[in-house]
Parts: structure tokens; C-alpha cells; sequence
């Protein structure tokens, strides 16, 4: 076990460094985007809760440490269980709307714009972290989003993003020098 334990508490401490940091940008960026998707309405916090009890943002070593300590504790229970109780493996990010549960307390179309958010917010931050803008996958989001996101998303994809990928069922949503028909001949005749 201890074999086993040192390589988890080594590389998953590094993770949980890394994740914690990635999420304070996340969450900068993705309240920016989603104030601008909601027209000001609604404001959008990402809340990392890592799968290991540490206190603030301890250092790695101390993050370590705490990993270990816990693998210990639980190593009784984890025996039982089948599998590792504690860990980044253990990780979950809560979307927090006007500071409420997302996942508990939001509709339907606040769950997804705040997840459009993020992954815009994504997108920003590979581009800003690798200089490079990567490659944007969104199927059928528009059916999801009223006019005025709509327009707000189409204007961030036309704004600069070198490669997007965008279905939809309904050419009629977006406009239409915008976009290049793919697929079959029926969907170039609108059938």
C-alpha cells in the first residue's frame, strides 16, 4: 500500500495545486462571460472542492502531508469500500448563481448558460496560457439560448476565435453569412 499511497499523494498534491489555480482564473473569466451572457442579471462563482480536507490555500507540502495523513485514517474504510476514498479522483466544481447552488437551486437555463460560461471561459484561458486558440466544439447550444445570448455568443465566436465547430438543427438561428454547411446533401437543401 505504501508503494501505492507515495505515488498518489505525490502526484495527486501536484493536481490539486494546479486545479486550484486553474479555478481561480476559471472562475474570473466564466463570472465575466456569464455577466455579459445574463445582461448583468445573474452573477456566476466557481467553487473548487477538492477531494482531500485542507484548510485555504495550503503549499504543496502541506497539501502532501494532509494527503498522506488521510490516505492513513481512511485506509480501513477504503479497504472495505473497494477504493480510494480521498483524492483528487474525489474533485467536484459547484457553479454558484447569485449565491445559490447551481446544481441544487438553478433552472434548466441557468445550469446550461453557466456552463457555457465555462467553457468559454476555458477557451480564454488555454488561449492566454499557449498563445493559441484551441478548437471549440458546441452541438446544438443555440436551441438552448435565447436571442440575446445567441447574439452574444455568435458575436464572441466571430470575435477572433480561429476555430469553432457550432451545430444546430435550425440554420434560421444563425445569420446567414456566418456559417458553412457540412454534411449530408439534404441538409444543404434544407430538408
Amino acid at each position: 500500500m505504501t508503494f501505492w499511497d507515495s505515488g498518489l499523494v505525490e502526484h495527486g498534491a501536484s493536481i490539486l495545486v494546479r486545479r486550484g489555480k486553474a479555478l481561480v482564473s476559471l472562475d474570473e473569466l466564466s463570472h465575466a462571460i456569464h455577466a455579459e451572457l445574463t445582461d448583468g442579471a445573474e452573477q456566476l462563482h466557481l467553487r473548487y472542492l477538492p477531494g482531500l480536507e485542507i484548510e485555504g490555500q495550503a503549499a504543496l507540502g502541506a497539501i502532501r502531508a494532509a494527503f498522506q495523513a488521510q490516505l492513513q485514517a481512511l485506509r480501513q474504510r477504503e479497504l472495505k469500500a473497494g477504493l480510494t476514498l480521498a483524492g483528487p479522483h474525489r474533485d467536484e466544481v459547484r457553479f454558484v448563481i447569485n449565491q445559490a447552488d447551481a446544481g441544487i437551486y438553478g433552472s434548466r437555463g441557468q445550469q446550461r448558460t453557466a456552463a457555457l460560461a465555462l467553457r468559454l471561459a476555458e477557451v480564454d484561458l488555454m488561449r492566454r496560457e499557449t498563445g493559441e486558440d484551441p478548437m471549440l466544439l458546441l452541438d446544438d447550444v443555440l436551441s438552448e439560448l435565447d436571442a440575446d445570448r445567441r447574439r452574444f455568443l455568435l458575436h464572441y465566436l466571430d470575435d477572433g476565435l480561429q476555430q469553432a465547430v457550432l451545430t444546430t438543427t435550425d440554420l434560421h438561428a444563425l445569420p446567414a453569412h456566418s456559417y458553412r454547411i457540412a454534411g449530408c446533401g439534404a441538409c444543404r437543401r434544407g430538408g
